[in-house]
């Protein structure tokens, strides 16, 4: 005779998974903020890329800038240009106490290339900046003031 055994989950995926929400919770959440120094510049200046390293986790956290950056200049019509910025700075690295942040920056030369406005993106990095690439006071559509009400993004009509 065949004795069946009643199947039971086993409670270690869940387990598991439950752990792993509570650990991540708790994690040291640091990040670096990357941002252009200004909204346009002609082909040739030098751009700033200011950033600053915050640490909102619970310990001390050691950070080191990396000594260039490689940007991606993408144009509207879709032409990619890759560069390099160079962290201005000798300080390139950073122990950051908790509720802390640390400041860099990089210098970089707006390719001969670009024209327009530029999506300027760093590789490995989630974040994505603009630049107008036709003249800083050149009062191109970017760099002009708006001469329009706000509106309501859902309705589209003025807000009072």
């Amino acid at each position: 005779m065949t004795s069946r055994r009643p199947f039971h989950r086993s409670p270690t995926p869940r387990l598991l998974a439950a752990i792993l929400a509570l650990s991540a919770a708790g994690s040291a959440a640091a990040g670096v903020s990357y941002r252009l120094d200004r909204p346009s510049a002609a082909p040739g200046e030098t751009v700033t890329i200011e950033a600053v390293f915050f640490n909102e986790g619970g310990s001390r956290v050691d950070w080191q800038a990396p000594p260039e950056l490689v940007l991606q200049w993408r144009s509207p019509d879709g032409q990619i240009v890759r560069s390099l910025a160079k962290l201005k700075s000798g300080r390139d690295n950073y122990s950051v106490p908790v509720n802390n942040f640390a400041r860099m920056s990089w210098s970089a030369e707006v390719p001969a290339t670009a024209r327009g406005l530029q999506a300027v993106s760093i590789e490995g990095q989630p974040s994505m900046m603009a630049l107008d690439a036709t003249g800083r006071d050149s009062g191109t559509l970017a760099t002009t003031p708006a001469q329009t009400p706000v509106v309501d993004a859902r309705s589209g009509q003025p807000v009072p």
